[in-house]
């Protein structure tokens, strides 16, 4: 029995919008921009009382980090930006090591004046964390990549014995470019 074109037309839009449906499961609202250029104070806000209410939201992490990196200081000042990007990548270091966002460029503490934010507390801070983690029993070759990242502009010879421990775990890996 043939289906006649409205009730084929019908039958398209219902699997297209089950289709987007499905899509959408388990996905959170995300905020305006990734690229944070339309963030307000006030997503701002609301992005870091999402993260008090679920500290694991690394997505809210990762765009907070990202604002603060590129925006906060002309929106914030620059006393509070490094505060508040000191307080998540402390987190990270510490609870998700292993973690691209820990690992990644918003995670990077720079410590000299000609730096943008420069916040050596949080270096040694950052320092001490990770240096932590790498002691730990079975440490993920990640987690060295992440440490040696996070150190490479301040202690080479420390960097270059961290990378050479994730060489002999994983000769063939991706330790030296993550």
């Amino acid at each position: 029995m043939p289906i006649s074109l409205r009730a084929s037309q019908t039958l398209l839009a219902a699997s297209l919008l089950a289709t987007l449906v499905l899509a959408g499961c388990g996905r959170q609202a995300q905020p305006k921009s990734f690229l944070t250029q339309d963030l307000s104070l006030a997503d701002v806000r609301a992005l870091e009382a999402k993260v008090a209410e679920n500290p694991e939201d690394i997505h809210s992490r990762d765009i907070l980090m990202n604002f603060y990196r590129t925006r906060g200081d002309s929106v914030m000042g620059a006393e509070a930006t490094i505060e508040a990007r000191r307080r998540h990548i402390l987190w990270l270091i510490q609870h998700h090591p292993d973690s691209k966002t820990a690992r990644g460029y918003w995670s990077w503490i720079s410590t000299t004046p000609q730096d943008p934010d420069p916040d050596p507390t949080g270096y040694r801070e950052g320092k001490k964390l990770w240096l932590e983690q790498i002691d730990k029993p079975g440490v993920k070759v990640s987690v060295l990549s992440g440490a040696a990242r996070f150190l490479r502009p301040y202690d080479r010879p420390l960097v270059e014995k961290i990378l050479l421990r994730a060489q002999a775990m994983e000769p063939k890996g991706k330790w030296n470019v993550e």
